[in-house]
């Protein structure tokens, strides 16, 4: 299921993912859509952009083209067994993925749900902890 979307510096969109039960660790992905005709359904026009992600919920770029991507826990089922009130038990993380390879840029983030990026400042916000986190570059 579609989670997430931001135009990339090459101005098409990219949509965070986030796979459906049972929940498949690395199973989700983010998905790049260049429309070239109104539809985005043609032969091409979407294509995987990067995956390995568990629970992606959302991405944006960076000023140098870098896309981050925010993730709930990775171990979803627990989560959700636990009920997602209970979210801090299972902290998330804001990865960077640039030329292929992903980095982790903050962990222990509770339920992060979006990702933005303005003045050189990345700002994630932490659905059940009722915030917006600053995260230093």
């Amino acid at each position: 299921m579609p989670t997430g979307i931001a135009l990339g510096p090459d101005g098409a969109a990219y949509v965070a993912t986030l796979t459906g039960f049972p929940i498949p660790t690395a199973g989700a992905r983010v998905l790049r859509l260049q429309d070239d005709n109104g539809d985005a359904l043609d032969l091409g026009e979407t294509t995987v952009y990067a995956d390995g992600f568990t629970a992606a919920t959302d991405v944006a770029f960076e000023a140098d083209g870098s896309m981050l991507v925010t993730e709930y826990n990775g171990d979803m089922r627990s989560l959700a067994e636990v009920g997602f009130k209970e979210s801090h038990l299972f902290p998330g993380r804001l990865v960077r993925w640039r030329d292929g390879v992903m980095s982790v840029v903050a962990d222990g983030l509770v339920s992060p749900t979006a990702v933005a990026v303005a003045r050189g400042r990345i700002y994630v916000s932490e659905e059940f902890a009722g915030r917006v986190h600053v995260v230093e570059p």
